[in-house]
């Protein structure tokens, strides 16, 4: 008994400790472009971001909306590096961060800057062109038929 009220004892103020010092790196009042800039410049060592015309026009679309102005940022870019470039291995320095895309997850609660070329799952690109998946794009239970 002695050893578990240490060990919660333990417990209890490694948690007020992290309570204390946790803090996140940005504020969801900020607007979103410089969440995504304060990402890559602290988080990956990039220099900045550069935004591609179309990627613009959809923070701000995003950001008008009060619904996605304030959804926390997660970048898709490679696993490989911390740039957008699987090449620039460690802690590059000197680079930007190029975003041609800007997805929105509601469900997931996300707000998604793709960085380099990232491969996407092919019912996402339809959803993201055509709206939601209809039920002939859902999986199916019963295997395909074949004529002969």
């Amino acid at each position: 008994m002695l050893y578990a009220a240490k060990a919660k004892a333990y417990v209890k103020g490694c948690y007020e400790t992290a309570v204390e010092l946790f803090a996140y790196l940005c504020d969801l009042n900020e607007p979103l472009k410089d969440r995504i800039e304060k990402q890559v410049k602290e988080v990956y060592g990039g220099d900045g971001v550069d935004f591609e015309p179309e990627a613009l026009k959809k923070l701000e679309l995003f950001q008008s909306n009060p619904d996605t102005a304030k959804l926390p940022i997660c970048i898709a870019k490679t696993q490989y590096s911390l740039s957008h470039d699987p090449k620039l291995l460690g802690r590059p320095k000197g680079w930007r961060m190029p975003v041609k895309d800007v997805l929105i997850y509601q469900g997931a609660g996300l707000v998604v800057p793709v960085a380099g070329e990232i491969k996407h799952l092919p019912w996402r690109r339809r959803c993201r062109q055509a709206g939601p998946p209809g039920p002939s794009d859902r999986p199916s239970s019963s295997p395909p038929s074949h004529s002969p």
